[in-house]
């Protein structure tokens, strides 16, 4: 199956002798001879009261092809258990032309976005998914069972090593150390592959009985978002065959190009300053079929956060020829532009309709674009690490309508392990300190301002955090600045670089002294905010708080029922937005007047996982937001 184009990103390894012509894109870090570390299989009791026993049969296979809305995998299907660190998390935009929206990527990074190891450059064992088991006991190799997926090596990331593997193992019935036997695996490879479809019969009977499980594990590098193995489309069913692998689905899996390009978060003066700011989009649809298929593709645009109405009303809808088992691209014309009251959040839901589609679960895609005090060219989730091998500087280019001053800047940093053969030492950056620098010429001595105190690299509890960084005084800047970072040593701080856009017009780095324009192809998640755009972002995360906050418990929720404590809290309205981790909203309430506590029942609709619970109240005209993480398990 070929259902991508390919790509390759020069992602060399930056020591520093080497000129900076190359790229500043973080590669793998590893010395000349790379050690391996293998972790034994954790022994579950499948009596235990977490585990679900699932069922199949000729009409219900086992499926999943992670096009739900969340960061974990679906509780359901897999163990996710709270001190299992090693499973892998979904992702969006890295895969390339994936076959559905939406794919668990394994890395060398735990549930938490941290690397498995920081003080030594290692490889092993890396991430693991474990299906629930399944009653296999009244089963036999007549009923023909496959296990089928697809898989891709790198994508936009890092790609494994020709040393690096991705394996399939299979429960028996024996005790350890042979209670899971290997049955496939697939070797890295030196560049970016198309997403290959493998099929695995059951066959052995040692494979049929009560508690049979598969796992998926891939090994690689431990250092980090590096040596990505993409996985998607996971069925097991009866009565199946080689070459089983026709899927009638189609499925949105990008939006590429924001409608309010090269923007993805404005700030509200910035917005009403611009006439026109909307742009034409495209949305990339994939499609099973086996033929070329007729569908209709239908998008809408929204306001989500109060729940304004559009000044111009946007829906617009395309008839489209969807290739065979390929991706088709369909492009959508600017709409007028909106005059919104921020806070606002623009969606756009892009959703596909083809006659007999088997699986409309996934027919939608939605893609949210803030108007508060934030601006941003990124799509929030990173697919490389960008930085320099000398102490220099390197950032984004903004330009504005209206003048404004900066009161800080978020900035995402993945976590990444480097090792210097010259100093023969391995960094981790967690902690290490960094200048904030505005400049406001292209030139990288025309520094407008610099923070150097209190500047440190964080990376927060999850991955693709951004963490605010402010300024003792806001910071006038002209219609056009450079806002980023100059290294105070040569080791690389690894900024997310998000290659879903191309921002290179707007990516600049310290190049010998020359301010050198990106050819990467993507951009820096680095995002200004902005004095006269308030109130506080929601875009991103809540301020620092020097308040007292709203209480939410119980935290995990189980039985849907939930408290809010506003004892402390003087407010005149209070309202809740539930917030999957990729930033999407997934549900919200009013609360009809204002209370000391608050009671209300979540819908039972929602897959167990973490969740961003925002919590909006005002109080006069002050209005404030705040945000924790909550784990829902109502199954």
């Amino acid at each position: 199956m070929n259902m991508i184009t390919r790509y390759w990103i020069l992602g060399l390894l930056l020591f520093p002798w080497i000129s900076l012509a190359q790229s500043p894109l973080i590669s793998e870090q590893e010395p000349q001879v790379r050690t391996r570390q293998i972790r034994p299989l954790p022994t579950f009791n499948r009596t235990s009261n977490w585990l679900d026993t699932l069922t199949i049969d000729a009409a219900n296979p086992f499926v999943d092809d992670f096009s739900y809305d969340q960061l974990e995998p679906d509780s359901f299907r897999w163990v996710t258990l709270a001190n299992l660190f090693d499973f892998p998390l979904r992702k969006v935009g890295t895969a390339i032309s994936p076959p559905n929206l939406g794919v668990m990527t394994f890395d060398g990074a735990s549930r938490f976005g941290t690397p498995y190891a920081t003080n030594i450059v290692i490889a092993g064992t890396a991430d693991r998914l474990f299906s629930q088991y399944f009653d296999f006991s009244g089963f036999s190799p007549a009923d023909s069972i496959y296990l089928t997926f697809y898989l891709q090596a790198g994508g936009l990331g890092n790609t494994p090593n020709p040393s690096d593997s991705f394996r399939v193992y299979f429960r028996t019935q024996n005790p350890t150390p042979n209670e899971f036997v290997q049955v496939f695996s697939v070797g890295g490879t030196s560049t970016s592959t198309d997403f290959e479809f493998y099929e695995i019969p059951i066959l052995a009977s040692a494979f049929f009985h009560q508690g049979f499980q598969f796992l998926f594990e891939s090994e690689g590098s431990l250092n980090g978002e590096i040596d990505l193995w993409h996985l998607d489309q996971v069925e097991l069913g009866l009565n199946r065959s080689t070459g089983d692998s026709v899927r009638f689905d189609a499925s949105p899996i990008l939006v590429a190009n924001s409608p309010m390009r090269p923007f993805t978060a404005i700030p509200s003066m910035q917005f009403d300053a611009i006439p026109q700011l909307q742009q034409s989009f495209v949305v990339q649809t994939a499609s099973g079929a086996t033929t070329a298929q007729n569908a209709t593709l239908e998008v809408e645009l929204t306001e989500t956060l109060s729940g304004q109405s559009l000044s111009s009303p946007f829906s617009a809808s395309q008839s489209v020829s969807l290739l065979p088992r390929a991706v088709t691209s369909a492009n959508f014309t600017q709409f007028a532009e909106q005059s919104l009251t921020a806070p606002a959040n623009l969606q756009l839901e892009a959703r596909i309709n083809m006659l007999g589609d088997i699986n409309p679960s996934n027919d939608t895609i939605r893609v949210s674009y803030p108007i508060d005090s934030v601006m941003a060219y990124d799509d929030g989730e990173a697919d490389a690490r960008f930085g320099l091998n000398k102490p220099l500087g390197f950032g984004t280019l903004f330009g504005l309508s209206e003048p404004d001053s900066l009161v800080a800047v978020w900035i995402s940093f993945t976590p990444v392990v480097t090792f210097n053969e010259v100093l023969n030492q391995t960094f981790y950056q967690d902690g290490a300190t960094f200048w904030l620098t505005v400049w406001d010429d292209p030139h990288p001595d025309s520094i407008l301002a610099q923070q150097v105190g209190n500047m440190q690299i964080a990376y927060g509890e999850l991955p693709n955090h951004f963490e605010r960084y402010e300024f003792p005084t806001p910071v006038a800047v002209p219609d056009s600045f450079w806002v980023g970072i100059r290294q105070n040593n040569a080791i690389p701080v690894g900024v997310g670089f998000d290659l879903n856009t191309d921002g290179d017009r707007y990516t600049y780095w310290d190049s010998a002294g020359v301010w050198t324009n990106s050819n990467l192809g993507g951009t820096l998640m680095i995002r200004p905010e902005f004095y006269n755009g308030r109130p506080d972002p929601v875009s991103i995360s809540s301020a620092k708080t020097e308040w007292t906050a709203p209480k939410l418990f119980p935290n995990p929720i189980s039985e849907g029922l939930v408290r809010i404590s506003c004892q402390d809290l003087p407010h005149t309205q209070y309202a809740v937005r539930l917030i999957d981790l990729q930033g999407r909203e997934v549900w919200h309430w009013n609360a009809a007047g204002n209370s000391s506590e608050y009671q209300l029942m979540l819908p039972h609709y929602f897959t167990d996982g973490l969740y961003l619970w925002e919590h909006i109240w005002q109080s006069g005209t002050e209005r404030r937001v705040y945000r924790e993480k909550v784990r829902i398990q109502l199954r």
